[in-house]
């Protein structure tokens, strides 16, 4: 059932959910320093002093395939990779202690919380579109005027899209379109409890104007429906809706030029294509650094990581970084196969507990098409994904 009301949801419980949503890498989540030691250390007492650790084997599978994969790139390649051995275990263990301890009403409390932001978003969006005002920078990031619970990337002004508290609207939009995997079996009672909420959120959507967060909420919607189906009208409907949506890629001008664009810039890697930092040029590069180390990975030292694209050398020592447009790519590139593969077994085990089969394949499709599509492997919300717990389990 869908938890309505917020009677039995503890203040510590925000709180928590709160940490999970800036650890979702809120731009100026550095405000708050030792963030993962803190709740690292607080879920082993909690662990400890209840006596138990559920999914213990999981956890500890999860935490050594990033740390071995650090200690192999140390002993071969010689680089110090400090996000797979220290950063990443005490993010996955800092997730894993908030969903266990948060229990069924993590969805609510993500719902909720998300609410709240998409209303303070909302205000000054439009804020910025009817006056022309930008919020002043409470906190020295680069590239950003940031009052931490919102900020404005400088060059989305003229754009005007909507990033909210993230690095870019289209991890906005995501995070966002994610309440729908949350509540997929229950996408019809969610919008009939929090009909306030899930417009104020779709609102929220539309301001991002991000390509892929209109494509995954179109499918979020149509793989709901086509749970229904079975046989030969599931078969013709996935049909009509990849027709669909490559329509709406050739037909809408700033859904198709934009991809036609993309696709065109990776026809050349070895010029100022690479420039762009787009999800097509990246996925391309990052897949062909994968296979040259697949097991290991590569290190997420960028000196290392592109030492075979000059171009992409020249741009990180003028602008002291190279940002990635893809997700799962740039995972696979940096730490191998394995830490992957273990994500992808587990969170389809745990999501299948709860939604059967054929809901866990959509939701995978979905989660795996965002994990492409941003930053988000490597973030909490996807690290916990093997230990959510959903809804009540099927029979």
């Amino acid at each position: 059932m869908i938890l309505k009301g917020a009677t039995n949801i503890s203040k510590i419980d925000y709180l928590l959910v709160s940490l999970f949503l800036v650890l979702c890498n809120f731009t100026s989540s550095d405000a708050i320093p030792g963030k993962t030691y803190i709740l690292s250390f607080i879920g082993l007492y909690y662990f400890i002093k209840k006596g138990t650790l559920p999914q213990g084997r999981k956890l500890l599978i999860c935490i050594l395939s990033y740390v071995i994969v650090g200690l192999l790139q140390y002993i071969y390649i010689h680089d110090f990779n400090r996000r797979a051995i220290i950063e990443l275990p005490l993010l996955i263990m800092s997730g894993y202690f908030i969903v266990n301890y948060i229990g069924s009403k993590f969805r609510y409390l993500y719902l909720r919380l998300f609410y709240y932001i998409s209303i303070i978003s909302l205000f000054f969006y439009f804020a910025m579109i009817i006056t022309g005002y930008i919020p002043s920078s409470l906190f020295d990031e680069e590239n950003y005027n940031s009052i931490f619970i919102y900020n404005i990337r400088h060059n989305e002004i003229l754009l005007q899209r909507n990033c909210g508290p993230y690095w870019e609207p289209g991890a906005f939009g995501g995070y966002l379109t994610f309440i729908g995997v949350l509540y997929f079996n229950e996408l019809g009672e969610l919008w009939r409890k929090y009909k306030k909420e899930v417009l104020v959120i779709l609102l929220t959507i539309i301001t991002t104007f991000s390509t892929q967060t209109y494509v995954t909420l179109f499918l979020i919607v149509s793989f709901y429906f086509l749970r229904y189906l079975s046989g030969a009208r599931l078969c013709f409907s996935v049909i009509i809706i990849g027709i669909l949506v490559c329509l709406s890629y050739t037909s809408l001008d700033f859904l198709g030029e934009k991809i036609k664009t993309q696709i065109e810039l990776t026809k050349d890697l070895d010029n100022a294509s690479l420039e762009s930092a787009n999800r097509f040029t990246t996925f391309v590069t990052e897949m062909d650094i994968f296979m040259k180390s697949p097991y290991i990975g590569n290190t997420n030292n960028t000196n290392i990581l592109y030492r075979d694209y000059p171009y992409i050398q020249n741009i990180i020592e003028r602008n002291g970084h190279y940002g990635s447009g893809s997700g799962i790519s740039s995972n696979l590139a940096k730490y191998g196969l394995f830490p992957f593969l273990f994500w992808l077994m587990f969170s389809y085990k745990n999501f299948k507990r709860y939604y059967g089969v054929k809901s866990t394949i959509f939701c995978m499709i979905i989660i795996l098409l965002l994990g492409n599509g941003e930053q988000y492997s490597d973030q909490i919300l996807y690290l916990s994904l093997p230990f959510l717990c959903l809804t009540k389990k099927l029979d």
